[in-house]
């Protein structure tokens, strides 16, 4: 597994990506949700501890394989892009 991914789920289709020590998850989940990428910030699903900071990227619901290629592609270039620019995401 990718040392940036910190779980996959063999029940669900789901994965949970680690993210960069100077992003915030939820500030990168709200960026993403401009984009009409719905992520959920990892310690949403946190049940004790310190959370992770990362983000649960579901892939259960898309049946387009194209969409959900599309859709990973703007989420990786946003990923890319510097922390302190997610709150101006375009949309």
């Amino acid at each position: 597994m990718p040392q940036n991914v910190l779980y996959v789920s063999t029940l669900s289709t789901c994965l949970v990506q680690r993210m960069a020590r100077s992003a915030i998850a939820a500030q990168l989940a709200a960026a993403a949700a401009t984009e009409g990428i719905v992520v959920m910030p990892a310690d949403a699903f946190a049940t004790g501890g310190e959370p992770a900071n990362a983000i649960r990227i579901s892939l259960g619901n898309i049946k387009d394989r194209q969409q959900l290629q599309a859709g990973l592609q703007r989420l990786s270039d946003l990923v890319a892009r510097p922390p302190a620019s997610f709150s101006t995401a375009p949309g």
